[in-house]
């Protein structure tokens, strides 16, 4: 009998250091996330001063799609409703969320944004035309499909301190958010036309299985729909890293 009791108060005594070690974790990961929306929302500025996402009546999606840009986007097509003519897609995507955030403000807008000559739409930034409902993309604009990570690290570059937070953020979050954008690039792409998921299937290697992917001009695009493009392995080459050489 002694040792029965013996056996559970030392189980017990288990049960609580596990309880005590757990509610400690908890509870500095509550800590990090109060710290990190006080540097969001109060310290670092709202927007990098190397972006300016108006010019004339041309509204830009943020070059790189985070929560802050996303709301900064749209305050500004809530403060210049009236002298924004144009959406100009073009960045290299960023936070699936956020995406949707731009998008719905566009689609509430009424514009259509367009990715012009020379201009690239990758990753998320495909997400916002696509859900904009009506998008354009010039014969020598590109859209870009890939697998990549279905949230952006947390943007905290306003100081040292917020920095430090969001890195340490990251790294207890990350871990438990391992998905990847390439369901939802399937998504994306059968909106545009389900000839576009079964050219990329057609590939030795699907272009949304890597990080690289794969870059289509709107004239590509136009010719996969009516299947008269070329064998998909014959672009296989349009990766990221091939978008950013001048062409």
């Amino acid at each position: 009998m002694q040792i029965i009791v013996s056996i559970g108060s030392l189980g017990m005594r288990v049960i609580i250091k596990v309880f005590k070690y757990t509610t400690s974790l908890a509870a500095i990961f509550i800590l990090l996330l109060a710290a990190l929306s006080v540097c969001k929302y109060i310290v670092a500025p709202t927007m990098p001063p190397s972006e300016s996402l108006l010019s004339g009546d041309t509204l830009r999606v943020p070059k790189t799609i985070n929560e802050r840009s996303a709301q900064e986007f749209l305050k500004i097509l809530r403060e210049h409703s009236d002298e924004i003519k144009k959406i100009e897609a073009k960045g290299l995507g960023g936070d699936e969320d956020a995406a949707k955030t731009i998008a719905i403000a566009i689609r509430s807008s009424g514009l259509k944004p367009v990715v012009s000559d020379g201009a690239a739409c990758v990753s998320a930034c495909v997400g916002v035309l696509v859900e904009s409902g009506s998008w354009e993309v010039s014969d020598r604009g590109f859209i870009l499909f890939h697998e990549g990570a279905t949230r952006a690290p947390t943007d905290a570059s306003g100081c040292p301190a917020c920095r430090a937070v969001a890195t340490l953020t990251d790294a207890f979050v990350t871990p438990l958010t391992p998905e990847t954008t390439r369901s939802k690039m399937q998504v994306w792409a059968n909106v545009i036309s389900p000839s576009l998921n079964d050219f990329f299937n057609s590939c030795t290697i699907n272009p949304l299985s890597t990080y690289q992917g794969m870059a289509i001009s709107g004239a590509q695009l136009k010719a996969i729909v009516a299947g008269t493009a070329p064998a998909c392995d014959r672009i296989s080459n349009q990766t990221f890293d091939w978008l950013q050489q001048p062409h």
